[in-house]
């Protein structure tokens, strides 16, 4: 077959790489490590669901629908799914944006050998985050599936919670890379958690109105 005039399979000079291809052969990276973790990350993303439906949603919604009707005339298991799938994408977040950004950047330095490849912190920033993305939104879908298992789910229109996790994901992970890049070390992490997202999963709506 003739090659194409603008195709990199030929001798001589070839021309750049596109922002599309520099993203993608990076993501490929971030798809090597996902394929070593995956089975870990798939029983974490469907205990998470299962164990607070369970404490939350049927433990203590029994006691709040027996006491009170529920919130506002809804069962108290149907009123805590919205809010525990986006506090858990927020911990989600939060999780892949710290430790895992200092551990490219310091500890194995990983993100210095993709910039030493014909690459711009713009594609490395990109490759993660499109990750990061895809991470939660089929851990929001593993989510609300659970939550239709537990009888709290009624409506398709929940679908539309997936790209609302993203969002809300992706809010915490944009200032949190710059957070993890400034750091020496992971001691700054857990203060994120104490004063920034314990107080917003606690005190946000979450678990009452």
């Amino acid at each position: 077959l003739p090659e194409s005039p603008r195709s990199r399979l030929v001798h001589g000079e070839r021309r750049p790489l596109s922002a599309v291809e520099r993203t993608w052969g990076l993501v490929g990276f971030h798809l090597t490590l996902l394929r070593r973790t995956w089975r870990g990350l798939v029983v974490s993303r469907f205990l998470t669901p299962v164990l607070f439906l369970a404490a939350m949603g049927i433990g203590i919604g029994r006691l709040v629908d027996r006491s009170s009707g529920g919130v506002a005339g809804v069962p108290y298991l149907q009123y805590v799914v919205p809010g525990i799938v986006m506090a858990s994408a927020m911990q989600w977040a939060v999780n892949e944006s710290m430790w895992p950004v200092l551990t490219l950047i310091k500890w194995n330095q990983m993100y210095a050998a993709m910039l030493a490849a014909p690459t711009k912190v713009a594609d490395v920033l990109r490759a993660h985050w499109l990750m990061i993305c895809v991470n939660i939104a089929w851990s929001a879908a593993v989510f609300i599936a659970v939550a239709t298992a537990f009888g709290a789910v009624h409506s398709w229109w929940a679908l539309l919670g997936i790209p609302i996790a993203v969002l809300t994901a992706m809010a915490f992970v944009t200032p949190l890379f710059w957070f993890a890049a400034a750091r020496q070390d992971e001691e700054g992490f857990t203060t994120v958690f104490r004063l920034v997202v314990t107080p917003l999963m606690l005190f946000s709506g979450t678990f009452f109105p």
